[in-house]
């Protein structure tokens, strides 16, 4: 068991607070645009896991197409995500990059609190 905590550390992905750190993303004022059809938005959604859904997200094709809608007119690939103060970056963020971007910070979640 010592072993195990040695190598995977104090946390994993999966006892962090992922939720809370999407909605400090939506709150920095960041917006991720992607589609339903691409496949790095899906391993960027996958990060989140069920708590994707509270990531900014702006989806840019209507279901069913691979049309463009005219609010990512300016979007030339995908995911795409705009930070008020970093600027436009591509491709899936990671956790890391996300809280540099923002300073948001992923934090461990606490089962403890009231």
């Amino acid at each position: 068991m010592i072993i195990v905590m040695l190598v995977m550390g104090p946390a994993v992905a999966a006892d962090m607070d992922k939720r809370a750190f999407a909605e400090c993303l939506t709150k920095s004022g960041a917006k991720y645009y992607g589609t339903h059809w691409c496949p790095y938005c899906k391993k960027q959604n996958a990060l989140f896991g069920k708590d994707a859904r509270h990531l900014p997200y702006i989806e840019c094709s209507p279901a069913g197409s691979r049309k463009k809608l005219a609010r990512c007119e300016k979007i030339s690939g995908y995911p795409t995500w705009v930070f008020p103060k970093a600027g436009e970056r591509g491709g899936v963020q990671s956790f890391t990059e996300l809280e540099k971007y923002t300073g948001c910070r992923l934090e461990e979640k606490n089962y403890f609190s009231d």
